[in-house]
């Protein structure tokens, strides 16, 4: 038998799609945003400029004028600026004290501690009395306080405390039994 035909093959090639690369992209370039620039009042800014610094030259002179306020107190050693004219006022008011002690106190046998703020002026004269805390008596709170006045005026702040505009001293007062006036 003849062989069969040989059969033709037929092959159809189909085109392959091709591969494209990504190439990255370019991003385009944004303008940037622009600022508004304020637009300045030359006069304008000139006059807060100058208002600013007038305020600042009157907080410095102000400043300048505040008292220079120095406080002593019990716990102050003997080294202390001030401590000669604490001791000193000490014994002066003691001495007072003890001389005024209060009639009334002494009758009722009322007996306290008190703790004062005196505060001075250079030149000596009282600025204020002010008491801290009470005794619980106001008996012996005010005659603490009538026996500083009475002590008054003091010494000048000298020496030391020269460059001082107050001198703030705080001391705990006792009215003791004996009708003693003492601090410490």
């Amino acid at each position: 038998m003849p062989p069969p035909p040989a059969k033709a093959a037929v092959t159809t090639v189909a085109p392959k799609p091709q591969k494209v690369q990504n190439a990255p992209k370019e991003a385009k370039p944004q303008p940037a945003p622009k600022a508004e620039t304020p637009d300045f009042d030359s006069s304008q800014l000139s006059s807060q400029i100058a208002s600013l610094e007038a305020e600042l030259a009157n907080e410095q002179q102000l400043y300048a004028k505040r008292p220079r306020i120095h406080r002593i107190s019990a716990a102050s050693t003997a080294r202390d600026k001030g401590a000669w004219y604490k001791d000193e006022w000490r014994k002066k008011i003691e001495r007072i004290g003890n001389l005024n002690y209060p009639d009334e106190a002494r009758r009722q046998q009322i007996y306290g501690s008190l703790r004062l703020m005196v505060s001075i002026n250079r030149d000596g004269s009282l600025y204020e009395v002010l008491v801290l805390e009470s005794s619980g008596q106001p008996l012996l709170d005010q005659a603490a306080q009538r026996i500083v006045r009475l002590a008054a005026p003091f010494a000048p702040l000298t020496g030391d405390l020269a460059d001082v505009d107050r001198l703030e001293i705080v001391r705990t007062w006792r009215f003791a039994r004996g009708d003693r006036l003492s601090s410490n």
